[in-house]
């Protein structure tokens, strides 16, 4: 029996697993590189960047479990958001709508759009986080709009880590689907020779 079809299988599966797990740690804790934002008493698309962005990450923008759609929602303004890639090119990532809360709590995220990224998100809804809070009423006082007033909240924990489970589970899939292939393709063989 040749295992080395197999070998090559588990071999490409674990490479896999490997960078795929490696570059989604890698983007939670980066600042996103440019916003396009729209909104009530913005003209047009706003193009955000440099040290307004550096408390906007993919981990502290919405809390990790997603919520039912609020009764209740303040003024929206929609993000455009993008990162660099290695060679310097912008990164289409995805969009959401940022909610202010009308009763002076912390906002509401709904995703929008998963264009680079997360698509299993699209058309859900999260709590903002208190740095998103914070970063969004510097935002928008940047841009003149009328101010968010955010209430202060207690010390949050931190973000649940169910999209990176999904991340491993879905790696996990992936490889167990090379392998199953590679076990159906080497019977085939077999039964041929």
């Amino acid at each position: 029996m040749n295992t080395r079809p197999i070998l090559h299988s588990l071999i490409l599966a674990l490479a896999l697993l490997v960078l795929t797990t490696a570059s989604a740690l890698a983007w939670p804790d980066a600042p996103f590189a440019k916003i396009e934002i729209t909104g009530p008493a913005i003209n047009g698309v706003a193009t955000i960047t440099g040290d307004l962005l550096s408390g906007m990450t993919i981990q502290n923008f919405m809390g990790g479990d997603t919520i039912e759609k609020p009764a209740r929602l303040g003024p929206v303004t929609e993000l455009h958001r993008y990162f660099t890639h290695e060679d310097g090119t912008l990164w289409d990532f995805d969009r959401v709508r940022y909610y202010a809360d009308p009763d002076g709590g912390r906002g509401y995220v709904e995703y929008v759009e998963g264009i680079g990224y997360s698509p299993w998100n699209n058309g859900h809804w999260f709590r903002a986080t208190a740095a998103a809070d914070a970063t969004m009423v510097s935002i928008l006082a940047s841009l003149n709009p009328a101010p968010l007033q955010p209430q202060p909240q207690p010390a949050l924990l931190p973000a649940s880590n169910q999209n990176w489970l999904t991340v491993l589970l879905l790696a996990a899939l992936g490889g167990a689907f090379i392998v199953a292939t590679s076990v159906v393709t080497m019977r085939a063989q077999a039964g041929k020779g």
